[in-house]
């Protein structure tokens, strides 16, 4: 936890993130650079996500990845449907804007497209992880990958407008102790295990280390409380319908070339469990600390 007055560390720290493997956009070569830059038009979102960076790095997964749900992204199918998640449940109450510390116009603006972006992103993130996990469940694929584009049913989509360019996000080797404490304080202190990564949502708000501190202060007590996640179960339960819709217009594209067996698919299965539960927690503490900005 961090003091809320004096914005330091208390001396119970949590435990140190685990360093999950990742492939930056600047060290893509092209294949997979091509598929992110697609993640990121199909999703008009300035960012590609861990999930996907991490995906990367095991041999043949994001391009397997990709290949499934692309249709429902290109289509608008998957992006409307992420769209309107978080409107369908009950969010915790803020932390007052009286609680943060006094931020200038141009980095509370900057604040706020970080999580603009992310609260964007992640309902996305989510729909596609929990269609992966499902469809990857199947031991006998059926699909060829020559359906039309996903349009499971019609669905009024206009892809919103670009978001700014976002700050450099740091590296997990770059950060000091003090920040790394901070940055760990955002998530839930129960959190152990593979689930114990950094999020890229908390690296990009890493510049600024007073704001990081009362937000943490201002969430504890919601996680203690269990708010944060009372709010992220129910938001896994809204997206069910849709997830099962999904899967059925996807499956077709979930054919047996180039789909991860053996070590890899096990390495796929463990990272799809470990982001399935921390998805929906970022999307509830997103949505908190934007409307606590406001």
């Amino acid at each position: 936890m961090v003091n809320a007055v004096m914005g330091e560390p208390e001396t119970s720290q949590p435990a140190a993130p685990a360093k999950l493997p990742e492939l930056l956009e600047s060290a893509a070569p092209a294949p997979i650079k091509a598929i992110y830059e697609e993640i990121k038009e199909t999703g008009a979102v300035p960012m590609v996500a861990l999930i996907y960076r991490h995906l990367a790095t095991i041999p043949g997964c994001l391009e397997w990845s990709w290949a499934v749900l692309r249709p429902a992204m290109a289509s608008g199918e998957l992006p409307a449907r992420a769209s309107g998640l978080v409107a369908r449940i009950a969010l915790p109450d803020a932390p007052t804007g009286e609680a943060l510390p006094a931020l200038g116009d141009g980095d509370r603006a900057a604040i706020g497209n970080v999580l603009d972006a992310y609260n964007r992103a992640n309902p996305m993130n989510l729909l596609g992880v929990r269609t992966l996990r499902a469809l990857l469940a199947a031991d006998n694929p059926a699909g060829g990958g020559a359906a039309p584009l996903v349009r499971a049913r019609p669905v009024a989509w206009q892809a919103p407008a670009p978001l700014p360019p976002l700050p450099t996000m740091v590296a997990l080797d770059e950060l000091g102790p003090e920040i790394g404490a901070r940055l760990a304080a955002l998530r839930h202190p129960g959190t152990v295990g593979p689930r114990r990564f950094m999020p890229s949502l908390y690296r990009h708000l890493a510049p600024w280390p007073a704001y990081l501190a009362a937000a943490a202060a201002g969430l504890r007590p919601l996680y203690d409380a269990g708010a944060v996640h009372a709010a992220a179960e129910a938001l896994s339960g809204a997206a069910d319908e849709t997830v099962a819709e999904l899967v059925r217009a996807l499956g077709p594209y979930d054919g047996t070339a180039g789909r991860p067996s053996g070590a890899a698919r096990r390495t796929l299965n463990d990272t799809l469990d470990a982001f399935v539960t921390t998805i929906p927690e970022l999307i509830v503490v997103g949505a908190i600390l934007r409307k606590g900005l406001a």
